[in-house]
């Protein structure tokens, strides 16, 4: 017999007749607090791990009244965080050049319709500029190891070739005179949207305004199967594009058997497509476990990806898997990473050296950071007694950055020493408002 206990969280509210305060000046948590928190996205780093940039949303009871930009973090402490914009519309997917003299990221702004890719120069004043103008939109930039190019998704109509003809599908879809959806995929429903036919696409274009981008799967034999998609996200879905070391090609993951989720495991498997021209290649061909999240070592001599087993149970643990990278291929038989490791991983991240993985898992109701030899061999955690939930680790000259929060503690940035798991805060942006609160201890049984 399972016995389950509900745990009941208390908030109590306050008006403005009434505050409650404590002896020490100290007063009760109200809604306004609760919900003006600002949200913290994952950071992204610097190559020279000097700086972090990350999206803040400050909310607002006014609809449509959120302000989201980006933060600079000095990742030393040095100096208070920095705005870097200061627009409506909020910015996504930070990604920085290799030689960290620019970022590039989705937003809207001005005429834009939909998300394209901006990119702003670190190096002086001036303003954002859009690289993109596709009529399907652009979003989750990736730099080319030299910086030239960059590797973005964007969600196009079925069947079509370019930017032309989505945009004569688009048209001719506003011009109906009937508003029907046909479902033949499944699930109908993802989180909080209804699923539509748009189809994720990888695109390279020069990383420079007035290029022209090119949609790399375009008309090739993987997009026309009726089960093809990217991995789920809470927006849509990802293809996690990957460019290979050499630059000459890009992997993503990807499935073909969607429609079987209604009474079939759904696997996700490794692609390779080439920047100049060609078909996907199918990397990873068993259909015993899913593999997604690609990511290469830094000395380029491995490709990593999250894998789950397909096995008799209804929960797999999530593992990393290791393939050694040559002849831009892999063998079918990885190495698993954490196969003596009972919790599913997250969130991977490489030393510069390429000699150590550190990785996040949930642990006691905590989410701690983890490091393993990139060979495989012991893991071990950085703190076994750490509190909070850790997200988006990102490792640089010996220390960690990541965003961090607790049941008791609003998020903000940190700084983690890799020798004792201990970690120094780089932001505040709630630390004002939640010093002024009385917070009740955490407790646990």
């Amino acid at each position: 017999m399972f016995r389950f206990i509900t745990l009941i969280l208390v908030i109590s509210f306050s008006t403005p007749l009434q505050v409650l305060a404590t002896d020490d000046g100290l007063r009760a948590i109200s809604h306004e607090d609760v919900w003006l928190m600002k949200r913290l996205d994952t950071p992204v780093v610097s190559p020279d791990g000097r700086y972090a940039v990350v999206s803040v949303t400050e909310p607002s009871y006014e609809e449509e009244a959120d302000i989201s930009d980006l933060w600079l973090i000095n990742v030393e402490g040095k100096t208070e965080p920095r705005r870097l914009t200061a627009t409506a519309e909020g910015e996504s997917g930070v990604a920085w050049s290799p030689d960290g003299k620019k970022i590039a990221f989705g937003t809207k702004r001005g005429k834009d319709e939909l998300s394209q890719i901006y990119i702003m120069n670190m190096d002086g004043p001036g303003e954002a500029e859009a690289i993109t103008s596709l009529s399907t939109g652009a979003g989750g930039p990736v730099w080319s190891p030299d910086g030239l190019q960059i590797a973005f998704e964007s969600n196009v109509y079925p069947g079509t070739a370019d930017d032309e003809a989505n945009k004569a599908e688009k048209k001719a879809r506003e011009e109906r005179k009937t508003n029907v959806s046909v479902y033949k995929i499944f699930p109908i429903r993802q989180w909080d949207r209804w699923r539509d036919d748009l189809q994720t696409h990888v695109f390279v274009q020069d990383a420079k305004a007035g290029a022209t981008a090119k949609d790399l799967l375009a008309g090739g034999y993987l997009v026309s199967k009726p089960g093809y998609a990217g991995t789920p996200t809470r927006s849509g879905n990802s293809l996690n594009p990957a460019w290979a070391p050499d630059g000459k090609s890009v992997v993503f993951n990807a499935t073909t058997n969607m429609d079987d989720a209604a009474h079939a495991r759904v696997f996700y498997h490794l692609y390779r497509v080439p920047v100049a021209y060609g078909e996907p290649r199918q990397l990873t061909q068993r259909d015993d476990w899913s593999c997604h999240a690609p990511q290469f070592s830094n000395d380029g001599m491995a490709l990593y990806c999250q894998l789950e087993p397909e096995n008799e149970f209804v929960h797999n643990l999530t593992r990393i898997a290791r393939f050694d990278w040559s002849d831009n291929d892999v063998s079918d038989s990885p190495e698993i990473i954490t196969a003596s490791f009972d919790r599913s991983v997250s969130g991977l991240d490489i030393s510069a050296d390429s000699q150590t993985l550190y990785f996040m898992a949930a642990d006691a109701g905590r989410s701690r950071i983890y490091s393993v030899p990139a060979i495989g061999g012991e893991i071990k955690a950085l703190n076994a007694e750490s509190r909070g939930v850790y997200a988006g680790i990102q490792v640089f000259n010996g220390q960690l950055v990541a965003k961090w929060e607790s049941s008791a503690e609003p998020a903000e940035i940190v700084r983690i020493n890799l020798a004792d798991g201990s970690h120094t805060p780089l932001s505040n942006f709630n630390s004002e408002r939640a010093a002024k609160l009385d917070r009740a201890a955490y407790l646990e049984f």
